[in-house]
């Protein structure tokens, strides 16, 4: 079977700072292509920073992030990494507003991105479908959806293109990927961290490559914003859900695999699906060396925030204070309750008294 040696780019964006953001992930894509990756994917708005809310509806915004995207694929051409697929995600726009009648957003000028790079050029771009507006999201209100499913083909392998709540929920672009007869399922995300999300983020990716009978690849980013936190957790899962790769928690990460996806086949495509032809790689994999396995155990959450230090130091300072109080209040309770209740009673007797007293004129 065909074998792709992919780069997964957990980077931690700033929103806004698309200079310092593209620099993450040109260095990421260094590193890829001098450990003789094919492919590198980067996080969702990895490009702008995530969440960019109501950023989305400035025009200014998006006119810089759609002009950094091309930059981007320039820069890596200028740097001897052209050769190297790049997949990254950004905010577009401004584009004409649309009322779908499916929207609560019939002003929204922004599309939620992902752009393929190579060669100096911007290959091919998805549009994210599902908005998600529950919890700490808003996209459903400052974003236009997509409709199409984006197809790559590379090195004679067929990997589907979608981005972080496409993959969470039923139908959508997931039920076409099988259709299409993808080898491998690529899924840039931002998601961001909850107590023992991992418990919840894996067996989904885990269903999804079963479902789908691909190889998954989900790489997600790290860092804080607002309030906000993310874990990164990116992982690599074959058709059966085992795990093949997975990044740890909190830290920037360049996580490498091998995989070895079903051979493209050319058959019809579905509706809605657009498959685009990448050019081959123009190293010979022959001379790639081996890399070694790369699987993070991941700790218990409590134990995992601690020893990465990802809670600040002022966070952690008021929990002790908050437990020493909490402690003290035990031990004192009943003692406090038994000293000052007669106290308390006489003085609620008396003042009952006064106020019985008939007034003397």
């Amino acid at each position: 079977m065909p074998r792709l040696r992919l780069a997964l780019a957990q980077t931690n964006p700033i929103v806004g700072d698309f200079s310092g953001n593209a620099t993450q992930i040109v260095n990421a894509a260094r590193g890829a292509f001098e450990a003789g990756s094919d492919l590198l994917l980067a996080g969702e708005m990895a490009l702008s920073g995530y969440p960019i809310e109501d950023l989305a509806a400035q025009p200014s915004f998006l006119r810089e992030s759609h002009d950094a995207v091309p930059a981007l694929a320039q820069r890596l051409a200028d740097e001897g990494l052209g050769d190297l697929v790049v997949v990254v995600g950004h905010p577009d726009g401004p584009v004409e507003p649309r009322d779908r009648g499916t929207t609560n957003a019939p002003t929204a000028i922004a599309h939620n991105c992902a752009s393929v790079l190579q060669r100096g050029v911007v290959r091919a771009r998805y549009v994210k479908h599902h908005l998600p507006n529950y919890s700490v999201f808003d996209e459903y209100r400052v974003f236009i959806p997509g409709d199409d499913l984006l197809v790559l083909r590379l090195n004679g392998v067929d990997a589907a293109l979608i981005i972080c709540e496409d993959l969470w929920r039923d139908g959508g672009p997931v039920t076409r990927v099988l259709a299409a007869d993808a080898g491998l399922l690529l899924v840039i995300n931002a998601s961001p961290y909850e107590r023992d999300k991992d418990e919840t983020r894996l067996p989904l990716v885990a269903s999804r490559a079963r479902a789908t009978n691909t190889i998954v690849a989900y790489v997600n980013i790290v860092g804080g914003q607002d309030e906000l936190v993310f874990d990164g957790d990116s992982v690599v899962v074959d058709g059966t859900g085992s795990i093949l790769a997975r990044a740890p928690q909190f830290r920037e990460h360049l996580l490498l695999v091998d995989v070895d996806p079903a051979a493209a086949v050319d058959s019809e495509l579905p509706d809605s699906v657009v498959r685009i032809e990448l050019a081959a790689p123009a190293r010979a994999h022959a001379d790639r060396k081996p890399i070694a396995r790369d699987i993070a155990e991941l700790r218990d959450d409590r134990e995992q925030l601690e020893r990465t230090g990802a809670r600040p130091a002022r966070l952690r300072r008021e929990e002790r204070f908050l437990e020493r109080c909490t402690r003290a209040l035990r031990r004192n309770r009943f003692r406090g309750l038994r000293g000052d209740r007669g106290r308390r009673d006489r003085r609620r007797s008396g003042l009952r008294d006064q106020h019985a007293q008939p007034l003397q004129l």
